[in-house]
């Protein structure tokens, strides 16, 4: 198998053209996306202009090529372009041979996807600490902060990963919600901390994620640590890491994270909440590293919004 051009910032994707060696590289592209998109040739073209002027066209060796070369192989490679902005710094929490636990601020993704390639955390790492194969062993939502965990390769990625699936990382978080206006149920504002079983489901097409019978049952405890007359401040372990599963475990309670753009409704792509961060944050990761043997214990400090809202509250 042909190994794809070291890249310091994204994995490339893979054109292939039988037989398409000496073709034009505009041609080849044009064909290719054409067959993979199941697009017009017109489309296909456009396409292939904006990858070349991008220079995200390499050939094996990872020499960049434009429309005048031949394409040399039946392969090319295509990176996407980064058009939103330089890569964020990332705080470090931890970090050994093989992983970094980081610091994500609120409002990147975890992996380049959509609009956030340069503002993701996975792409920020791989540029900051030069290094191509960096990926991430978990996911936060892009507007949550918090305690997220890299792995320095793709090699050793399951073997971090298969701790979040067996649920044998303790994963803390930190949640502020609007003061409750409705009753609760029995003894979550006493300050013990109460199990919450919820059946999850997020219905095609849609964006939040519900309450449903039919859904997957998510496992979550909740602390109550302070509360005022217009914040409520919690401590919060999930169990396994559905979609939105916090999110929603407070939704359902009647009272939502604060500052959330999906629930209890979704909010128009301009509103504010969208951009600011959620009032989530991912506080501590403790695991058994697979490698070492090692008992781990990450704290990742609140940003300062939060921590400035807890000092004022």
């Amino acid at each position: 198998m042909t190994n794809a051009p070291r890249s310091p910032l994204l994995p490339a994707t893979a054109l292939k053209v039988p037989g398409g060696g000496q073709l034009p590289v505009i041609t080849f592209l044009q064909r290719a996306l054409a067959a993979k998109r199941q697009c017009s040739p017109q489309v296909a073209y456009a396409s292939a202009l904006r990858a070349l002027a991008n220079r995200a066209v390499t050939d094996l060796a990872g020499n960049h090529l434009s429309s005048t070369h031949k394409a040399g192989s039946d392969t090319l490679w295509v990176t996407r372009p980064i058009v939103d902005g330089p890569p964020p710094h990332l705080p470090v929490c931890y970090r050994t041979e093989h992983i970094t636990v980081v610091n994500k601020p609120a409002g990147i993704a975890t992996t380049p996807r959509g609009s956030y390639i340069a503002r993701s955390a996975v792409v920020a790492a791989r540029t900051q600490f030069h290094n191509p194969t960096v990926i991430a062993a978990h996911r936060l939502d892009r507007l949550t902060s918090g305690a997220l965990l890299l792995v320095h390769s793709a090699q050793l990625r399951g073997r971090y990963q298969q701790l979040f699936a067996r649920a044998a990382v303790t994963k803390t978080y930190c949640a502020v919600t609007t003061p409750p206006r409705r009753p609760l149920p029995a003894g979550l504002d006493t300050g013990n901390i109460t199990a919450i079983s919820l059946p999850l489901i997020k219905p095609a097409g849609h964006l939040q994620v519900r309450v449903d019978p039919h859904g997957t049952t998510t496992h979550t405890r909740i602390q109550l640590r302070r509360a005022t007359n217009t914040a409520w401040w919690w401590r919060v372990w999930p169990t396994g890491g559905m979609q939105h599963q916090i999110r929603v475990v407070f939704h359902h309670l009647g009272i939502p994270i604060m500052h959330d753009p999906l629930y209890p409704e979704v909010l128009p792509p301009y509103a504010p909440q969208w951009y600011h961060g959620l009032a989530l944050h991912a506080e501590e990761l403790a695991f058994t590293d697979p490698l070492s043997g090692e008992d781990v214990c990450v704290q990742a400090p609140l940003n300062r919004k939060l921590a400035g809202e807890a000092e004022a509250r």
